[in-house]
Protein backbone atom coordinates (compact mmCIF):
# COMPACT_ATOMS: atom_id res chain seq x y z
CA UNK A 1 0.00 0.00 0.00
CA UNK A 2 2.93 2.42 1.03
CA UNK A 3 4.85 1.33 -2.45
CA UNK A 4 4.29 3.29 -5.33
CA UNK A 5 5.95 0.81 -7.94
CA UNK A 6 2.37 -0.06 -9.35
CA UNK A 7 -0.20 2.43 -8.73
CA UNK A 8 -3.29 -0.53 -9.71
CA UNK A 9 -1.30 -2.66 -7.18
CA UNK A 10 -0.87 0.50 -4.48
CA UNK A 11 -4.87 0.77 -5.13
CA UNK A 12 -6.12 -2.57 -4.50
CA UNK A 13 -3.44 -2.94 -1.24
CA UNK A 14 -5.63 0.37 0.03
CA UNK A 15 -8.74 -0.94 -0.86
CA UNK A 16 -8.03 -4.10 1.41
CA UNK A 17 -6.23 -2.34 3.84
CA UNK A 18 -9.88 -0.35 3.91
CA UNK A 19 -11.86 -4.25 4.34
CA UNK A 20 -9.54 -5.27 6.83
CA UNK A 21 -10.15 -1.95 9.35
CA UNK A 22 -13.92 -2.38 8.73
CA UNK A 23 -14.03 -5.89 9.46
CA UNK A 24 -11.82 -5.70 12.19
CA UNK A 25 -12.34 -2.36 13.94
CA UNK A 26 -14.98 -1.89 16.24
CA UNK A 27 -13.72 1.48 16.61
CA UNK A 28 -15.50 4.14 13.98
CA UNK A 29 -12.16 6.53 13.88
CA UNK A 30 -9.84 3.47 12.14
CA UNK A 31 -12.21 2.40 9.24
CA UNK A 32 -13.35 5.78 8.68
CA UNK A 33 -10.27 6.97 8.01
CA UNK A 34 -9.06 4.67 5.39
CA UNK A 35 -12.36 5.20 3.38
CA UNK A 36 -11.86 8.61 3.48
CA UNK A 37 -8.19 8.13 2.79
CA UNK A 38 -8.81 5.75 0.20
CA UNK A 39 -11.57 8.46 -1.51
CA UNK A 40 -9.34 11.11 -1.14
CA UNK A 41 -6.51 8.95 -3.31
CA UNK A 42 -8.80 6.92 -5.55
CA UNK A 43 -12.17 9.10 -6.21
CA UNK A 44 -12.45 7.33 -9.62
CA UNK A 45 -11.71 4.11 -8.70
CA UNK A 46 -13.55 0.82 -9.65
CA UNK A 47 -14.45 0.10 -6.01
CA UNK A 48 -15.49 3.45 -4.95
CA UNK A 49 -19.35 2.60 -4.47
CA UNK A 50 -18.46 -0.49 -2.23
CA UNK A 51 -16.40 2.07 -0.16
CA UNK A 52 -19.54 4.25 -0.18
CA UNK A 53 -21.45 1.91 0.83
CA UNK A 54 -19.21 0.16 3.83
CA UNK A 55 -18.81 3.68 4.61
CA UNK A 56 -22.00 4.36 5.22
CA UNK A 57 -23.19 1.57 7.04
CA UNK A 58 -19.95 2.19 9.71
CA UNK A 59 -21.69 5.77 10.20
CA UNK A 60 -25.22 4.60 10.59
CA UNK A 61 -24.12 1.88 13.20
CA UNK A 62 -21.68 5.05 15.41
CA UNK A 63 -23.23 6.78 17.84
CA UNK A 64 -20.77 9.57 17.37
CA UNK A 65 -22.91 11.36 14.91
CA UNK A 66 -21.00 14.15 15.22
CA UNK A 67 -18.09 13.20 14.60
CA UNK A 68 -19.30 11.05 11.62
CA UNK A 69 -21.17 13.74 10.35
CA UNK A 70 -17.69 15.56 10.36
CA UNK A 71 -16.04 13.00 8.22
CA UNK A 72 -19.29 12.83 5.69
CA UNK A 73 -18.60 16.40 5.15
CA UNK A 74 -14.85 16.16 3.71
CA UNK A 75 -15.80 13.70 1.33
CA UNK A 76 -16.40 15.51 -1.90
CA UNK A 77 -19.32 14.52 -4.44
CA UNK A 78 -20.80 12.04 -1.97
CA UNK A 79 -23.03 9.78 -3.91
CA UNK A 80 -26.79 9.57 -2.58
CA UNK A 81 -26.40 7.13 -0.63
CA UNK A 82 -24.24 9.02 1.89
CA UNK A 83 -26.55 12.53 1.40
CA UNK A 84 -29.33 10.12 3.25
CA UNK A 85 -26.76 9.08 5.68
CA UNK A 86 -25.80 12.42 6.14
CA UNK A 87 -29.61 13.10 6.71
CA UNK A 88 -30.16 10.12 9.41
CA UNK A 89 -27.02 11.47 11.21
CA UNK A 90 -27.98 15.20 11.54
CA UNK A 91 -31.85 13.66 12.61
CA UNK A 92 -30.20 11.16 15.43
CA UNK A 93 -27.83 14.29 16.36
CA UNK A 94 -31.35 16.67 16.70
CA UNK A 95 -32.96 14.13 18.36
CA UNK A 96 -29.64 13.57 21.09
CA UNK A 97 -30.20 17.03 21.90
CA UNK A 98 -33.57 17.08 22.43
CA UNK A 99 -33.43 14.14 25.17
CA UNK A 100 -30.60 15.86 26.67
CA UNK A 101 -33.03 19.19 27.00
CA UNK A 102 -30.98 21.10 24.59
CA UNK A 103 -33.83 22.39 22.81
CA UNK A 104 -31.94 25.10 20.97
CA UNK A 105 -29.40 23.05 19.76
CA UNK A 106 -32.08 20.38 18.82
CA UNK A 107 -34.14 22.92 16.25
CA UNK A 108 -30.66 23.93 14.81
CA UNK A 109 -29.92 20.09 13.87
CA UNK A 110 -33.62 19.63 12.66
CA UNK A 111 -33.35 22.71 10.43
CA UNK A 112 -30.06 21.46 9.02
CA UNK A 113 -32.20 18.14 8.18
CA UNK A 114 -34.45 20.36 6.31
CA UNK A 115 -32.03 22.52 4.75
CA UNK A 116 -30.57 19.74 3.07
CA UNK A 117 -34.54 18.22 2.20
CA UNK A 118 -34.71 19.24 -0.92
CA UNK A 119 -31.62 18.31 -2.39
CA UNK A 120 -32.14 17.05 -6.07
CA UNK A 121 -29.84 13.88 -5.36
CA UNK A 122 -32.13 12.51 -2.69
CA UNK A 123 -35.55 14.79 -2.61
CA UNK A 124 -37.43 11.96 -4.00
CA UNK A 125 -35.83 9.36 -1.40
CA UNK A 126 -37.89 7.78 0.83
CA UNK A 127 -35.55 7.75 3.86
CA UNK A 128 -34.60 11.60 3.70
CA UNK A 129 -38.49 12.36 3.29
CA UNK A 130 -38.79 10.13 6.60
CA UNK A 131 -36.08 12.30 8.22
CA UNK A 132 -37.87 15.42 6.77
CA UNK A 133 -41.34 14.92 7.94
CA UNK A 134 -40.15 13.48 11.44
CA UNK A 135 -37.77 16.71 12.06
CA UNK A 136 -40.73 18.91 11.56
CA UNK A 137 -42.38 17.01 14.39
CA UNK A 138 -39.43 17.38 16.40
CA UNK A 139 -38.58 20.90 15.69
CA UNK A 140 -42.11 21.57 16.91
CA UNK A 141 -41.87 19.72 20.36
CA UNK A 142 -38.12 21.58 20.60
CA UNK A 143 -40.23 24.59 19.69
CA UNK A 144 -43.02 23.94 22.42
CA UNK A 145 -40.64 23.41 25.14
CA UNK A 146 -38.69 26.73 24.34
CA UNK A 147 -42.32 28.36 24.78
CA UNK A 148 -42.13 29.54 20.96
CA UNK A 149 -45.80 28.49 20.16
CA UNK A 150 -46.18 30.50 17.25
CA UNK A 151 -43.07 28.45 15.77
CA UNK A 152 -44.38 25.32 16.80
CA UNK A 153 -47.94 25.91 15.39
CA UNK A 154 -46.05 26.45 11.97
CA UNK A 155 -43.71 23.45 12.51
CA UNK A 156 -46.88 21.17 12.99
CA UNK A 157 -48.71 22.72 10.29
CA UNK A 158 -45.98 21.72 7.87
CA UNK A 159 -45.29 18.39 9.27
CA UNK A 160 -49.32 17.44 8.22
CA UNK A 161 -48.90 19.37 5.03
CA UNK A 162 -45.99 16.55 4.01
CA UNK A 163 -47.48 12.94 2.07
CA UNK A 164 -46.11 10.57 4.51
CA UNK A 165 -47.66 12.45 7.78
CA UNK A 166 -49.98 10.29 8.34
CA UNK A 167 -48.08 6.96 8.27
CA UNK A 168 -45.55 8.68 10.84
CA UNK A 169 -45.57 7.06 14.32
CA UNK A 170 -45.65 10.63 15.71
CA UNK A 171 -48.80 11.63 13.79
CA UNK A 172 -51.04 10.95 16.95
CA UNK A 173 -48.54 12.80 18.79
CA UNK A 174 -48.47 15.78 16.42
CA UNK A 175 -52.53 16.56 17.26
CA UNK A 176 -51.96 16.05 20.58
CA UNK A 177 -49.22 18.50 20.52
CA UNK A 178 -50.86 21.10 18.62
CA UNK A 179 -54.14 21.18 20.58
CA UNK A 180 -51.34 21.82 23.79
CA UNK A 181 -49.61 24.49 21.39
CA UNK A 182 -53.68 26.26 20.68
CA UNK A 183 -54.14 26.12 24.67
CA UNK A 184 -50.57 27.59 25.11
CA UNK A 185 -51.92 30.33 22.97
CA UNK A 186 -55.37 30.57 24.66
CA UNK A 187 -56.61 29.90 21.13
CA UNK A 188 -59.51 27.27 23.16
CA UNK A 189 -61.48 26.65 20.26
CA UNK A 190 -58.85 25.15 18.46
Amino acid sequence: MRMDFSTTLKEEAMYNYCLTAYQSSSALGESVSAFTDFLTAYPNSRHKEDVYGLLSDAFMSSKNYAAALDALSKITNPDARMLVTMQYLRYQMGADYFLQSRHTDAVMSFDDVLDHAADGRIASDKDNRKYKTESLFMRAESEYRLQDYAEAQKSINEFQRQSNASSSENYELARYLEGYIYFQQKNYKQ
